[in-house]
């Protein structure tokens, strides 16, 4: 269970550390992000708030003003074919005789 509340801020970090815009529109009110965990079993819902570290994520654009690289980091755009990788995905599933579902 501990696990998955860290996968949850984790998820909350990396949204407003990869989008400006994002951390904008938290940092001037017009948004908020929360956490929750869905228990597929009993379908209660546990809310989490918000991310512990949220003022720091919200002053990022602050810290990355001097840290440059880290800007270059945090905004790297990575193309993922998605056709090709269906299709490749497919052919592993060929090769070792099962087909994808």
């Amino acid at each position: 269970a501990e696990a998955i509340r860290i996968n949850v801020f984790r998820t909350i970090r990396l949204l407003l550390e990869c989008s400006a815009t994002l951390r904008e529109k938290v940092r001037n009110g017009g948004f908020e992000m929360h956490g929750a965990i869905y228990d597929i079993e009993t379908g209660e819902i546990k809310f989490l708030g918000q991310h512990p570290s949220l003022e720091m994520l919200l002053n990022l654009d602050k810290f990355l003003g001097q840290h440059p690289s880290l800007e270059t980091l945090l905004n790297l755009d990575i193309d993922i074919p998605h056709k090709e990788s269906a299709e490749s995905l497919g052919a592993a599933s060929t090769s070792t005789g099962s087909s994808p579902k």
